[in-house]
């Protein structure tokens, strides 16, 4: 009976028969019998032993007649790791927990038995698998939801439920029922297939919702762990569902394609045709979540790592649903994954083997069939078969189809007594991927009576760093003439050696006991297989007899190296507003090491809101959708780190630009929403004046952030806008009494695609002179001056009060004639020394005013008074607090009035913060808080005026505008310090390598207007980047190399133009300009041209480490080698991955 072994733990496992299906012989070895084993245990260890193992008779004795066993692979399969066969008893035992339901339900192998001659006799094994009921069933989906009209018919069947189970047979069976309070009247449950149906009419039911719960028993008795549950909704009989474009979609995604990659689009509408009240789910045929769908749009995206030769094909059901109660459509999209060549060839059941051919066998004997497989499809998984052994080219040749390999000449053991072939199996992918199998071929001598082996073929596994003379096996040979080894017997003994070859010049051999110890350092990622050949010599001269045998050394790995990313520093870019959980881009790192220890998983070094890396696949993608206007460049640290024990691990950096979209809209400067642009102009001006400028500003990049400007409206002829800068002119005299106002839209306009606008509504007004009119209808004189107030003494002696309002450097008002008498007849001759007056005391001011009344009274009582409709005052930002910007005085006044007869209210206006304020009794206007031109640049105050000096008291309202004049008080800002750009070194002079942007606070004008330089670079290369002062657009000068320089530090300044050049204001900014490597650069040879070597050099021995060197980075500057000429013969070998050069078959010299 076979034992069969467990690993040490408590498991469920299926009832195993394994049964020997057939047997060859050859020679004398055969099996006993057939064998069949039930096994079911829960805890078996792998060191139990007891029943009758599984064992081969020999009729030889002694040591001709002793049996070893091995495992070996099935028809078209590999040895299964998952056994294990000991050499001596024959006993087989699992290495592993089984799983019927998670792997293979049988598997097929060999054992080959083979007596102390080296005769061998073969079986073959299949071990089923029996089924215990270890899985619970499963539903998918969990959530159910159809709609039903009222106007079904009872027997109509409404939708079915479905839940699996992996077991077979009984275990497997799934029988449905409802849960506990989880029924209803209107619907019966099929218990079998989970079909529910109407059972009753469902009239009055209409727009309500019926719930369901269902669940779900195997016949092993166990229950699914969650019940499906169900909502019906039952609709009028006249609504209609959502019903999709198409009963069913094609789409097809790359198996290689990024998370969150756009796979197609499904659409529905309702019977009015009506879709933006739909929202769409994927209701069944994707548990694992590979696709979502966005609820609104109906676009399907991709939300895992794909894998065509897991899963080729997807068929989603899709669900849209509408009103309420919702009523639902379906339709089905069936994915293709489509295959990317993304798997090198397999050879089975090893990349390496060995074998014996008489010297005597007939040309055309098939001596060996290689068997490869490739996992991909179509030309990616076709293979072909090249033998690329040059020295075995007129002996074997390989059908490039079948991989048969074939005798096409004569063998002779005293010429050559080993053959290395080397055979390339490619398949036809692009790019193409290949991988190498390696055939020893022994030649066997006609009538040898040479030693022989106790085996053909050894196999031995050594940990990379074995010390070196480290004995690692010893080898065993027999005399034909029935005399046993060195120290068995009295025939002559037996001397060992190996080969010289490559492959042996690392190894020894003690000739007398046949220990195989470790000569030379090994490396496996070097080598990690050596293929020796052990000859065994009886007798000496003539009778000199010699066998032979393969011993396969595998090195082992430790985890002696760690990750190292294809490149240290990875540049990707990503545009802003993409969904949530869109990828990217990838990182990639490798790791020399094998298994475990060259398994590598990533991650972010420091977790960070808005990316996220796929452990496995390196691949990066967002967790929220970014911004470029908040910050458009990201720097992550990358952590790989391989399986081993300890692990190993490496960091790399991953520089992230985000571009641009066009997602803003041109926003005007001094236009809240809703809200208009205002300007006054003065009449009489000339045509082709500066009346003002429009701002609007865009904070996209590049075309999308560049605005133009336009402008409509009834009589736009007689203004002119300038596109770029917004500059207003005027194209004709303008006056007051042709037209008071304009009113226009202005147009904002950027360059994107699709463009984006914004409109904003200008109102130009134009101001009448204030004509005042005295006693006689005489005009009074009305200047644009300093702010004129009033006052008088007494009837009989006139006066002229005038009050200056000092704008330039926050001088305090400034009383220019406090009191000038003039005649208090009114005469011509008055009018001229009160207008000499005026234009005398203007002459000795200097600054800017606004807009400036005046009034001169008169002796006579019955005088008429001009109401003052509006002030200006325009006041510097910054001014302190407590400070006098204006007053207002009534203009009806004809007599000084006694303190308090004429009172001044502020009623209303803009000022919502109180910061201004009006001295009651003298209409003195006072700052109340400093002035921000950013924070309000303009204000309106409405003031009452009452005058209680006369019989009849009177009161009027009086229109103060408060225009701020701005002070650059900003400085220039960049939105982000430092910024990260990334070129690569082919880029062409001229190209754009990017665009600055600063803003600047303060208002338009000057003090906005912002100048970009370079002062500082390093290292510095004159002319190499062109910074344009005025758009901030750099372009390259002259070519870039990576080799020479990989990276930029500029320190790029912003500086306003405010007038005064002694105030302008600055900002820097860090820029760090990486170039990129582009393959520009051959390899250059560092190694010499010629080499000597003496004869009789063996095979193997070293002649030269050919070294180049290549400037580019990563993939771009690794090196590989060959021999192009010269080597027609195949004397030579050459390393591709080392250089090392070294003699291959050389004949004697």
């Amino acid at each position: 009976m076979v034992v069969l072994g467990r690993s040490d733990r408590v498991s469920e496992c299926g009832l195993l028969s394994l049964q020997v299906l057939s047997r060859a012989s050859v020679g004398s070895s055969s099996f006993m019998r057939l064998y069949t084993l039930l096994w079911k245990v829960l805890m078996v260890h792998t060191d139990r032993s007891g029943g009758e193992p599984v064992k081969a008779r020999d009729a030889d004795g002694g040591s001709f007649g002793s049996v070893s066993y091995s495992l070996g692979s099935g028809p078209g399969s590999v040895t299964p790791s998952q056994f294990t066969i000991n050499k001596d008893s024959g006993q087989i035992c699992t290495t592993v927990s089984l799983d019927r339901d998670q792997g293979p339900p049988s598997y097929d192998f060999t054992v080959t038995a083979v007596d102390g001659g080296g005769l061998s006799s073969v079986a073959y094994v299949r071990v089923d698998l029996q089924d215990i009921n270890d899985n619970r069933p499963a539903f998918y989906p969990q959530h159910y939801a159809v709609s039903l009209s009222t106007q079904s018919s009872p027997g109509t069947s409404v939708i079915r439920v479905t839940a699996h189970d992996p077991d077979a047979g009984k275990n497997g069976r799934v029988t449905y029922r409802t849960a506990p309070g989880g029924g209803s009247p209107f619907f019966t449950l099929n218990k079998d297939t989970g079909v529910i149906s109407l059972s009753r009419s469902l009239h009055g039911k209409a727009n309500s919702v019926i719930a369901m719960v269902i669940s779900a028993q195997d016949g092993g008795g166990l229950t699914a762990p969650v019940n499906a549950r169900v909502n019906i909704s039952i609709v009028a009989g006249l609504v209609a569902p959502p019903v999709f474009e198409q009963a069913q979609y094609f789409f097809t995604v790359s198996e290689d394609a990024l998370r969150g990659t756009q796979v197609g689009a499904v659409r529905a509408s309702t019977k009015n045709g009506i879709s933006k009240d739909i929202s769409y789910t994927i209701c069944s045929g994707d548990p694992t979540g590979y696709f979502t769908v966005d609820p609104e749009t109906g676009v399907l995206r991709t939300s895992l790592p794909l894998d065509h030769e897991a899963q080729p094909t997807l068929e989603l059901e899709i669900q849209a649903q509408s009103g309420t109660p919702p009523a639902f459509g379906q339709t089905r999209v069936r994915i293709a994954v489509a295959d990317v060549n993304d798997n090198a060839p397999v050879f089975i059941p090893s990349s390496s083997e060995s074998l014996i051919v008489p010297e005597d066998a007939r040309m055309g004997t098939v001596v060996y069939k290689i068997q490869a497989e490739d996992p991909d499809s179509g030309p990616n998984g076709v293979l072909t078969f090249d033998l690329i052994s040059s020295s075995a080219h007129r002996t074997f040749s390989v059908d490039r189809g079948s991989g048969e390999i074939r005798l096409i000449g004569s063998l002779s053991y005293e010429s050559v007594p080993r053959y290395d072939l080397q055979v390339v199996a490619k398949d036809m992918g692009a790019p193409q991927l290949s991988a190498t199998f390696t055939l020893v071929v022994h030649v066997q001598a006609e009538n040898s009576q040479g030693p022989v082996f106790d085996t053909l073929t050894y196999r031995v596994e050594l940990k990379e760093g074995t010390p070196l003379n480290t004995r690692f096996l010893q080898v065993r040979a027999l005399n034909r003439d029935g005399g046993a080894t060195v120290g068995i017997g009295t025939s002559a003994p037996l001397a060992y050696h190996l080969q010289p070859d490559g492959d042996a010049a690392g190894f020894g051999i003690a000739p007398d006991s046949g220990w195989l110890f470790v000569k030379s350092a090994l490396d496996r990622e070097v080598k990690e297989v050596y293929l020796l050949t052990v000859l065994a010599t009886a007798g000496r001269g003539r009778l000199k007899k010699t066998g032979s045998a393969t011993v396969r050394v595998s090195v082992t790995d430790e985890n002696d190296n760690s990750p190292r990313f294809t490149q240290d520093r990875a540049f990707l870019t990503v545009r802003e507003n993409l969904p949530a959980g869109t990828g990217f881009g990838r990182v990639s790192a490798s790791d020399r090491d094998a298994g475990l220890n060259g398994r590598l998983s990533y991650r972010l070094l420091h977790p960070d809101r808005h990316f996220q890396i796929n452990s496995h696949t390196g691949e990066i993608s967002t967790r929220l959708s970014l911004d470029r206007e908040h910050q458009s460049s990201y720097q992550l640290i990358v952590v790989a780190q391989d399986s081993g024990t300890p692990p190993r691990s490496a960091t790399g950096t991953a520089f992230i630009t985000v571009l641009d979209e066009n997602d803003n809209a041109p926003a005007f400067a001094h236009s809240r929403p809703g809200r208009e642009i205002f300007m006054q102009v003065l009449e009489g001006q000339p045509s082709g004046i500066l009346l003002g400028t429009v701002t609007a500003k865009d904070p996209d990049e590049g075309e999308n952030g560049t605005v133009f400007y336009s402008m409509s409206g009834p009589r736009a002829e007689r203004f002119s806008l300038h596109p770029i800068t917004g500059e207003l002119h005027s194209s004709s005299l303008l006056t007051h009494a042709e037209r008071p106002d304009y009113s226009f839209t202005v147009l904002a306009t950027d360059r994107g695609s699709p463009p984006q606008s914004s409109t904003a509504t200008l109102r130009i007004q134009l101001p009448k002179h204030p004509k005042q009119q005295l006693g006689h209808g005489r005009p009074v004189i009305a200047m644009h001056w300093p702010a004129l107030a009033w006052n008088t003494d007494d009837e009989s002696r006139p006066l002229v009060k005038c009050t200056f309002a000092w704008h330039e450097l926050n001088v305090p008002p400034y009383e220019a004639a406090e009191r000038k008498w003039v005649p208090h007849k009114w005469t011509s001759s008055s009018s001229a020394k009160v207008e000499s007056l005026l234009h005398r005391e203007k002459s000795q001011t200097e600054g800017g005013v606004a807009c400036i009344y005046h009034h001169v009274l008169s002796s006579t009582k019955a005088s008429t008074t001009t109401k003052l409709v509006s002030v200006s005052m325009n006041p510097v930002e910054g001014a302190k607090p407590g400070s006098i910007i204006g007053s207002v005085w009534s203009p009806d006044i004809q007599t000084v009035p006694e303190a308090g007869l004429v009172t001044y209210s502020v009623v209303g206006g803009t000022d919502q913060d109180g910061t201004f304020v009006v001295d009651r009794q003298t209409g003195d206007v006072y700052l109340a808080r400093e002035l921000d031109f950013e924070r309000a640049p303009r204000y309106t105050l409405q003031i009452e005026v009452d005058d209680f000096s006369t019989l009849l008291p009177k009161s009027h309202f009086v229109t103060l505008e408060i225009d701020v004049q701005d002070s650059n008080d900003h400085s220039p800002q960049f939105p982000e310090d430092p910024i990260t750009i990334v070129v690569p070194e082919n880029l062409e002079p001229g190209s754009s390598v990017y665009t600055f942007q600063a803003t600047d606070k303060d208002g338009s004008g000057p003090n906005s207007e912002i100048s970009y330089s370079i002062i500082q670079q390093w290292p510095s290369s004159p002319d190499l980047l062109i910074l344009d002062p005025s758009t901030g657009v750099m372009t390259l000068g002259h070519m870039l190399d990576h080799e020479s320089t990989s990276s930029f530090m500029l320190v790029v300044q912003a500086t306003d133009s405010a007038l005064d050049e002694s105030q302008r204001r600055r900002g820097t900014v860090t820029a760090r300009v990486f170039v990129t490597d582009v393959n520009d650069n051959a390899p250059v040879f560092t190694s010499p041209t010629a080499v000597s070597v003496m004869e009789d050099q063996p095979v193997g021995f070293v002649l030269l480490y050919i070294m180049a060197q290549d400037l580019d980075q990563g993939e771009n500057g690794r090196v590989s080698y060959r021999i192009q000429d010269g080597n027609a013969e195949g004397k030579f070998s050459l390393n591709p991955s080392t250089g090392k050069h070294a003699l291959h078959d050389v004949d004697p010299i």
